[in-house]
């Protein structure tokens, strides 16, 4: 069996530009498809909000103390 190497080819930046100026294809350079994704196909996030850096645990718990204090006072 033989085994193919692959090289990737060593362009100097001179030599980009001059493929990008004569409209070239430039080696190695990926071609990436214009591709627009319809709205339809979004789904709705189901995954809870993630903490900020800030909020910490007793701000949660300073708010079931608030949601509590409510709770109590409605009865």
């Amino acid at each position: 069996m033989s085994e193919h190497t692959f090289e990737p080819a060593q362009l100097s930046y001179e030599e980009i530009i001059e493929c990008i100026q004569e409209d070239k294809a430039v080696p190695n350079m990926v071609q990436v498809p214009d591709i627009v994704h319809s709205r339809e196909n979004i789904s709705e996030s189901t995954l809870p909000m993630r903490r900020k850096p800030w909020e910490t645990e007793r701000e949660d718990d300073d708010k079931d103390v608030e949601d509590t204090a409510e709770e109590s006072n409605m009865q």
